[in-house]
């Protein structure tokens, strides 16, 4: 049978806006699904980096009775991260009274040694940031290194998520959430000082 001139089978204009439409909806539930496998992976990656530090702190600690004033002094390994001095630190902290506050940073991970209370007990503080779209927002995690006086529940060794972001529906607090397998938040409000968020505090149970 001979084929009638200009029936070419093709795509109508119709069909076309239904594909992109579709491809639009799978895009619009797979994003958030991929955003939160990345910060679940990022968070997975800063607990370990926390804990190394924090056996180095309370090897140095033992050597010389206080905590170091510099990364380099405990040997682990800092390439890739810049350094910053003590202003950078929070002053209300004990941390900027005894001189052991210090940070690095290297875009989307950072660490600190510094005071946990306003009045005595030093931990190490990792944070991981993640851009979302024009905004940063991100978790930090805390390992206690002594006893927080003004928080009597912070013993040594202590571990705290810490979600900072606009509000309890970010994916930061759901990774906090899970990862201390609690329901909500136990304490929160308090702005951060890089991004002027919510800071959402989750205590582990062990």
């Amino acid at each position: 049978m001979k084929r009638a001139f200009g029936s070419e089978s093709g795509f109508t204009l119709i069909e076309l806006l239904v594909v992109v439409l579709i491809i639009g909806i799978l895009a619009a539930i797979a994003l958030p699904t991929y955003q939160q496998a990345v910060a679940k992976a990022r968070f997975a990656n800063l607990k370990p980096m926390v804990k190394a530090f924090k056996d180095a702190e309370e090897v140095y600690y033992m050597a010389n009775g206080s905590y170091s004033t510099d990364f380099d002094d405990i040997g682990v390994d800092v390439s890739g991260f810049t350094k910053h001095t003590s202003e950078s630190c929070p002053t209300t902290n004990v941390s900027n009274q005894d001189g052991t506050c210090h940070k690095i940073s290297n875009g989307t991970y950072s660490l600190s040694t510094r005071g946990i209370g306003q009045v005595s007990g030093m931990g190490v503080i990792g944070t991981v940031m993640q851009q979302r779209g024009t905004k940063r927002e991100g978790a930090s995690y805390t390992i206690t290194l002594d006893n927080v006086v003004d928080h009597p529940s912070l013993k040594a060794g202590a571990r705290m998520c810490r979600a900072i972001c606009e509000d309890t529906s970010c994916v930061w607090y759901k990774i906090c959430a899970s990862e201390t397998g609690q329901r909500t938040h136990s304490s929160g409000g308090t702005p951060d000082p890089e991004t002027g968020y919510n800071q959402y505090t989750f205590k582990y149970k062990n």
